[in-house]
């Protein structure tokens, strides 16, 4: 488990199904990744571990099974073997081994394999090529074009039973890297559903929060989060494409009056350019900048209060549309795995 909310989010699920088709099995989660400055400088962690915080959810951690100053000595261990492998699952696996902890047979050398092909510019073949176009911002018109066609005749159809795994039973040790497979598979969304929406009830909710909710349910909320900053090299083209003005037409074409609420990473771009938004002077618009650093998760419990919903690619605005518990809610994301109930 690692990287922000939304990530970590999206390993809640992987731990509900396991632990359902393997009720008798000791299942973990594993929080050391937080207390690596390293891997935090190439994965950004933003506000650490934020589960128990900001919903609650205590599920078993690895690292409970061992002392403290054991605990200590394994970071210390996890750390330097990262140095060298900066593979944050290679090196976490290694060392638990050392720890009588083993997990598959073959989990470091498949993994070692794919650092070093990785790494290696002559081992980007045609597959990584022909995935780089899928999963990041395409550099013209026509690439953005073929991508969307793409995603719609082919790849989207790779994710039909992309999460069965989760609810398979399983007699080895296993360690699971973060999936998004929850976020992609119908067929495991639907039988996960409702244990995740149960965990996922937000904790700590100050009463200006719960103010501004009250207000969004009032009218035809729609929440556009324009996850920009680290994320423009994956989802950059959205803003040079129309992907936008799409969404918002199609939004107004069928909800009256829509009042729109801007969540961002960079609030101030988006308030100088609306126009890239697909919005006018004359919509009414509010721009959300009261949340912020460890305060960040109410963003999230705002959006899955407003009515409807555009999000950018980001799982932290996927969870905001999800959690959203309108029956006729409309979710609006770029053409892509994930689920939502239009695309463009």
């Amino acid at each position: 488990m690692g990287g922000g909310l939304g990530n970590q989010m999206a390993s809640y699920p992987m731990y509900l199904g396991i632990k359902q088709a393997n009720p008798d099995d000791d299942i973990f989660t594993e929080t050391y990744i937080f207390d690596i400055e390293e891997v935090n400088a190439d994965c950004s962690m933003w506000n650490g571990y934020e589960l128990q915080k900001v919903f609650g959810i205590e599920v078993p951690d690895i690292r409970d099974k061992f002392p403290i100053e054991t605990q200590k000595e394994q970071i210390e261990a996890i750390r330097k073997d990262y140095q060298s492998t900066r593979d944050y699952n290679v090196s976490f696996c290694k060392v638990m081994k050392n720890y009588g902890i083993k997990f598959g047979e073959d989990f470091e050398e498949e993994n070692s394999e794919n650092q070093k092909a990785m790494s290696e510019p002559e081992g980007i073949g045609i597959k990584d090529r022909i995935k780089n176009i899928f999963t990041t911002a395409a550099p013209n018109r026509f690439i953005y074009f073929i991508k969307g066609i793409g995603y719609t005749l082919v790849y989207s159809r790779k994710t039909q039973g992309c999460g069965s795994w989760m609810l398979n039973k399983d007699s080895n040790n296993r360690f699971y890297g973060t999936s998004f497979d929850f976020m992609k598979d119908k067929d495991i969304n639907k039988a996960l559903d409702e244990p995740v929406r149960k965990g996922f009830t937000f904790k700590n909710i100050d009463t200006a929060t719960e103010a501004k909710a009250k207000e969004m349910s009032e009218h035809n909320s729609v929440a556009i989060h324009a996850r920009r900053g680290d994320f423009l090299v994956y989802n950059g083209d959205l803003y040079k494409y129309g992907f936008f003005k799409k969404s918002v037409k199609y939004i107004k074409r069928r909800v009256n009056d829509p009042v729109f609420y801007i969540f961002s990473d960079d609030v101030k771009w988006c308030e100088n350019n609306r126009k890239t938004l697909g919005l006018t002077e004359t919509d009414e618009i509010y721009f959300m900048t009261t949340n912020s650093g460890e305060d960040s998760y109410k963003d999230m419990y705002l959006m899955s209060k407003c009515r409807h919903n555009i999000f950018t690619k980001s799982s932290f605005g996927w969870w905001g549309a999800y959690l959203n518990d309108n029956p006729d809610k409309i979710t609006i994301c770029q053409r892509s795995p994930y689920i939502s109930t239009v695309q463009f």
